[in-house]
């Protein structure tokens, strides 16, 4: 990333360039500073280039923010002394916890600057100014240096005496330079880190100070970013719109991950990787996300936890880019499936596993010579390291840890193959919630599209004959409607709440957590602090295993199971929303989303179809399972019956004040029926199977679709605008209370709650996900062009702007629906305009052939496109701009942490500080300019403005 600035009165511009340190074993950013005189006289320059905050390592997140002043106590710069501060080490005395164990911290962050003067190859490295009170003096809010306007130089500042404990540090590297007419000078700065500062000064610095070091680091990290991105190389009229893709695409790769072919046999007889390996996967969001917790390891092959959903939209195209990944995502996200139809929250990237001594052998004796000779105890190091479970980061941080080297013949790569060919790949994941999210689930047919898109003819040996797939256990369970139910008072009035709609952690119930523990405690486990393989077993101890068929069978009937009263939406009984988590008070409402109900009749009708095709095979499902299906086919069978008196017509439907008769028992008696399967599966399954051919499955999702279609037109009925609805809540308005049989759950009522009617529904105002989701299961274009002309013609759509909202107007909705009541409209999810559910809409255009209307809504809605007058991308965008007209505001908003390779406590507030010591002809006025994530200190003539202290305009970002 590049920032330049030109300062019309002074005549310097600055150049700031950012860019990472790839093929390193150390995490390091690079800053380069050009200035550059383009006046026709010299200039004698005064320079402090850095950060105004830099919080050494060992202070968490929560720290920072709630004990920040307090935490100052624990902060040191080490490796320096008065007039010797050219490589500070930043790290607190010791661990900041309150408790009898004391640890010393000897990790740290650090900052080297050179600089180099004109065409001149040789290096000079900076001394740092690192008392903040040496640069702003009692200006604690940094917003004017007053110490470096009094002072004589920087480089004087840097030389003298300097307070390195008890303060947050600044990190200016010091310059004084005369810069001829037409010339620059360039200070590089790099901020890393290290397990010590011995490790700095003899293994990191000779490799900074090596021959042309930053910019061979700058070609390669271009290189990397133009390898990543050369799958998605585009050439079109836009020019902009080529590097968006690009720049589209690395985004997804740091969310999704890069998938990584591992092992020196990349392929089976079937064509996909043997094992595959996200590498840059990470929790979704920018750094403005706050609340989200971005972890990256400071290794090789660089990772973090994601959440489910987002890891898993992300990979949806993984196949169709390199179709060597072949059905690891499929099997990874079906695998992740608990046998409730839910998920846990958190996805990190695999691990591995070598299951054998012989296999750790094998891998030790062809290291273990050299290694031996460097170091005596190295071979049983990492035969002891081999033994465990592993990432290929990690495992290369713990060779390093214990001085294991490998031999000049054998690259890193060579032997991580070597490795991973002796090891077991494990899908691992973590529970890491307080609830399940009603959506997560929706994508996992896209992965399977993805993979048939690449290999049809590979349909039957996926649903049938690959692997058979585990099912992830959470310590975590479902409850029964009885017990998700409660009383809530509000406004005077008993309302019926979903208020408890888990049982988990202290309520969990015993014989799962009983389960758990013996899972966790197996010496075969495999997990860390990010996640484990938990998978659900059977009787007998073994991991139950079911084919994709049955998986996904199990998947669309549970979420058929899960549809609400009127067969609309499904509901939301795992205390989550859907993909608009700001809708978060829906579940207590008993609230139910079209969403996922479009989705649920999508894959019954992909599975119901298939299914046909495939006589002679078989569908295995768990006897539990098969119970519960016997039930719902009984129900179904009983409402579909012609005798039966279904409400059929849109003007009996509508007339209605209750959910009818007929609907209620179909509802109570399929959640009846989930609800003793659930029961069956808290602790360990039977372990018997019954087989059920795929004629019969296929008969039993048909009567489900004709349900699901019956709701999703009552649905339309409902809306009364011909656009898809997307959220219902309902009230019970009959229901009565009895004390609970069993033992009370920890934090629940000892009461169950019973509910006999419901009122008709509520509906929300309309919301894009509810036809973006319906245009997936229209068959016709014409019908999806209707779609298309009636959102159009909605308030979904900004006729200014040329851009659709997340929603309606939602004025005059109750607060209980969720946060989204708390937002004014335009912030965050409140009617404001999303490019993420956006861009779903403008992919579902191209899908449904409406290629016109497609290319019509890209000229305005497309970042590329966007009118950057207008359109801003986030409140913290907007902010941004408006600081650069006001100074005060610019202090606050242009501060952000930026993740340093896993480490969070480093805060970025770049700032440039220029003193001009000579200006010909004119009296010089000092004023802040700030700059994206740049503060520019700048001579500005007297005559220009008044010396106000506010920020003169900036001119040609």
């Amino acid at each position: 990333m590049e920032i330049v600035e030109t300062d019309a009165n002074s005549m310097i511009k600055t150049s700031i360039l950012y860019y990472s340190v790839p093929n390193e074993d150390f995490p390091g950013l690079v800053r380069t500073t050009t200035i550059t005189n383009t006046a026709d006289y010299e200039v004698d320059l005064s320079i402090l280039d850095g950060l105004a905050k830099l919080v050494p390592y060992g202070i968490s997140y929560g720290e920072l923010n709630a004990m920040g002043r307090t935490m100052e106590a624990w902060m040191n710069v080490y490796n320096v002394e008065v007039g010797n501060t050219d490589l500070p080490y930043f790290h607190v005395s010791q661990k900041t916890g309150d408790v009898a164990q004391v640890t010393a911290v000897n990790e740290g962050h650090f900052v080297v600057a050179y600089l180099k003067e004109g065409d001149s190859t040789n290096l000079e490295r900076l001394p740092f100014v690192l008392d903040p009170l040496k640069v702003f003096g009692s200006d604690s809010t940094m917003e004017i240096p007053y110490g470096f306007l009094g002072a004589d130089s920087g480089r004087q500042l840097a030389e003298a005496d300097q307070c390195f404990v008890g303060r947050t540090p600044t990190s200016f590297a010091a310059v004084d330079a005369t810069v001829a007419p037409g010339e620059s000078i360039t200070i590089y700065s790099l901020y890393g880190h290290s397990r010590d500062v011995e490790e700095l000064k003899t293994v990191i610095l000779p490799v900074i100070e090596a021959e042309d070091f930053f910019e061979t680091k700058r070609q390669e990290a271009r290189e990397l970013a133009d390898t990543l991105t050369s799958k998605v190389e585009s050439s079109t009229s836009s020019e902009l719109f080529d590097k968006y893709v690009n720049m589209d695409y690395l985004d997804n790769l740091l969310r999704g991950g890069l998938p990584t072919v591992l092992g020196n046999d990349d392929s089976d007889n079937d064509g996909k990787a043997k094992k595959i390996f996200h590498t840059f996967s990470r929790i979704h969001g920018d750094m403005e996300r706050d609340y989200n917790n971005f972890l990256i390891d400071m290794t090789y092959y660089s990772q973090g936890p994601g959440n489910f959903r987002d890891v898993n939209q992300n990979r949806r195209l993984d196949v169709s880019f390199d179709p060597r990944v072949g059905d690891f995502n499929v099997r990874t996200f079906l695998s992740l499936m608990q046998l409730d139809g839910y998920n846990p929250l958190t996805v990190p990237t695999a691990m591995f596993k070598i299951p054998t001594q012989d296999g750790i052998n094998r891998v030790v004796s062809k290291v273990a010579y050299y290694a031996g000779a460097v170091n005596e105890s190295a071979p049983a190091k990492l035969e002891s390291i081999l033994a465990a479970p592993f990432r290929p980061g990690q495992l290369f941080a713990d060779m390093k840890t214990h001085n294991i080297v490998l031999p000049p013949s054998m690259s890193k790569a060579e032997f991580l193959n070597d490795v991973v060919d002796e090891a077991n790949q494990h899908t691992v994941a973590m529970y890491a919630q307080n609830g399940f999210w009603a959506d997560h689930w929706t994508y996992d047919q896209d992965l399977l599209d993805d993979f048939l898109r690449i290999f049809p003819d590979k349909e039957r040996w996926l649903l049938f004959h690959s692997d058979p797939l585990p099912s992830y256990i959470s310590p975590s369970v479902v409850l029964p409607r009885a017990k998700r139910y409660t009383v809530a008072k509000e406004n005077g009035r008993d309302f019926v709440r979903q208020y408890h709609s888990v049982a988990d952690g202290d309520s969990c119930p015993h014989a799962r957590t009983e389960l758990l523990k013996d899972i966790w405690s197996n010496p075969h486990y495999v997990g860390d602090t990010q996640g484990g393989a938990a998978w659900h077993p059977e009787a007998k101890g073994k991991a139950v295993r079911l084919p994709i068929v049955s998986k996904l069978s199990m998947l669309g009937i549970l979420k058929f199971a899960t549809l609400d009263p009127l067969g609309m939406g499904v509901e939301m009984e795992g205390g989550k929303p859907g993909w608009n988590d700001a809708m978060n008070g829906l579940p207590g409402l008993v609230g139910s989303g079209m969403p996922e109900s479009y989705e649920t009749l999508r894959l019954l009708t992909y599975l119901s179809e298939t299914l046909k095709g495939y006589d002679g095979e078989h569908v295995p499902f768990p006897y539990e399972f098969s119970t519960m299906l016997f039930a719902v086919n009984s129900a179904l069978h009983k409402y579909l019956n012609p005798a039966n008196t279904r409400v059929e017509s849109k003007d009996e439907f509508l007339s209605l004040t209750h959910v009818p008769k007929e609907d209620f028992e179909l509802w109570d008696a399929v959640n009846t029926a989930k609800e003793k399967y659930r029961e069956g599966i808290v602790g360990k399954l039977s372990g018997y199977k019954k087989r059920w051919t795929p004629e019969d499955v296929s008969k039993s999702m048909q009567k489900m679709i004709i349900r699901l279609k019956e709701g999703q037109q009552r649905a339309l009925w409902l809306s009364q605008t011909g656009i898809a609805p997307t959220y219902f809540y309902f009230n019970a308005d009959g229901y009565y209370q009895k004390e609970s049989k069993e033992q009370p759950v920890p934090y629940h009522t000892a009461f169950d709650t019973i509910v006999t009617s419901f009122e008709m529904p509520s509906i929300l105002p309309l919301f894009l996900e509810g036809p973006v989701r319906q245009m997936k299961i229209l068959d016709s274009t014409e019908e999806k062009r209707q779609v298309h002309d009636d959102v159009l013609g909605s308030t979904l759509y900004d006729s200014k702007l040329g851009l659709y909202l997340i929603s309606e107007s939602l004025e005059g909705q109750p607060i209980t629906i969720g946060r989204m009541m708390a937002f004014p409209p335009g912030w965050l999810e409140n009617q404001s305009v999303w490019t993420h559910m956006s861009y779903k809409y403008y992919l579902e255009l191209i899908r449904a052939g409406l290629y016109d209307e497609f290319f019509t809504a890209i000229k305005t809605g497309l970042v590329p496109f966007m009118n950057a007058k207008v359109d801003f991308f986030s409140p913290r965008a907007a902010a941004v701009l408006a600081a650069a007209r006001d100074k005060a505001t610019a202090s606050r908003v242009l501060t952000c942490c930026v993740s340093l390779a896993g480490v969070r406590a480093i805060s970025f507030g770049m700032l440039v500080l220029h003193r001009l010591l000579s200006f010909p002809g004119q009296h010089v006025a000092r004023n802040w300019i700030p700059c994206s994530l740049v503060w520019i200190h700048c001579g500005v003539p007297l005559d220009a403005q008044p010396h106000d202290g506010r920020a003169p305009a900036i001119r040609g970002r």
